[in-house]
């Protein structure tokens, strides 16, 4: 019987799954939706078995270790005064086990309740964009640990955190896009700066030429013409997102083919060497850089109808209650 469980290991593995927070020795971390109290995770064992039992010792042993390393990183990242473990199965039949902070502000009549007691329904439902600064500290902090106890599971948490990283970059963009005219898209705030059609194609070049035969040629691309990024030739919004899209593309198809052992080996751009692990840290500057860019244009010329993409001006209080409930 296929269940939401197997659904979920498949996209981890395709890196379709955009609550992935990082790959563990016995399954995959994932960011529990809707976010009945913050930081709630599921730890989903790879592969899928039906139940604990279903584990020979020494697997099962390695699914507890890795559930408790959850939840040590959720107590520390989140605050939370304790952590609730709880593998049901009776929904969906299939081994996954939940991670639940529990905080000393939770309302009374909840506060000594199991966590299904809150209403679901009502919860923050699980957003990318926001989400996504968890998910790293999350990442960061099992990868911490890992590092601390000589552990391996170091550097797949680093790839894993710097995709989710990749992720919400392009998510931020995307909604920061959304909000400006097709017009506007080309349009430059002065002279001296470039438009949002103009900082998408530099960046879609910059992808397709660094990520293309990421480990085996050098990052900057003989047939590359960095100038030529420079020059709004697009004559539709769909032309731009094509272009835009090719350079994800790119990027996502090689981050997700990546291994822990590839974080060993030396590539170059431009004849300079790079570490495996420098080298996406290089791009996330890069990518991060240009995207507070395309968000502050986008902000500009929206003017009034801007919806914020992060916490409102003078909301910071509320939005932390909120985040608790």
């Amino acid at each position: 019987m296929l269940t939401a469980i197997h659904r979920f290991v498949e996209e981890a593995r395709a890196g379709r799954n955009p609550r992935v927070i990082t790959r563990m020795k016995s399954g995959w971390a994932m960011l529990g939706d809707p976010q009945v109290l913050r930081g709630y995770c599921l730890l989903l064992p790879d592969p899928v078995v039906p139940h604990l039992n279903s584990l020979d010792e020494h697997s099962r042993a390695t699914f507890l270790r890795d559930m408790t390393v959850l939840g040590d990183a959720v107590l520390k990242v989140t605050g939370a005064v304790r952590i609730n473990y709880e593998m049901l199965g009776n929904l969906e039949p299939a081994l996954h086990a939940h991670v639940v902070p529990r905080f000393a502000d939770e309302p009374e009549a909840l506060r000594t309740m199991p966590v299904w007691s809150y209403d679901w329904g009502a919860a923050l439902k699980f957003d990318a964009g926001r989400e996504a600064p968890l998910m790293r500290e999350i990442a960061l902090m099992i990868e911490a640990m890992a590092q601390a106890s000589g552990c391996a599971l170091r550097d797949a948490g680093m790839l894993a955190a710097a995709l989710s990283v990749f992720r919400s970059q392009k998510d931020l963009a995307h909604r920061a896009i959304a909000q400006v005219s097709d017009a506007d898209l080309h349009v430059a705030l002065d002279a001296n700066t470039n438009s949002i059609a103009i900082i998408m194609k530099h960046m879609a070049g910059n992808m397709v030429s660094r990520w293309t035969d990421f480990l085996t040629t050098d990052g900057e691309k003989p047939d590359r013409n960095r100038d030529d990024e420079f020059v709004d030739w697009f004559a539709s919004r769909a032309e731009i997102m094509a272009y835009w899209e090719r350079g994800w593309t790119a990027l996502f198809n090689t981050m997700e083919s990546l291994t822990t052992d590839d974080l060993t080996k030396t590539i170059t751009i431009r004849g300079e060497p790079h570490s495996v692990f420098l080298a996406i840290h290089r791009q996330l500057s890069h990518y991060g850089y240009h995207v507070g860019q395309i968000v502050q244009i986008a902000r500009l010329h929206a003017k009034e109808n801007w919806q914020t993409l992060t916490i409102a001006r003078g909301q910071s209080q509320q939005f932390n209650q909120q985040m608790r409930k």
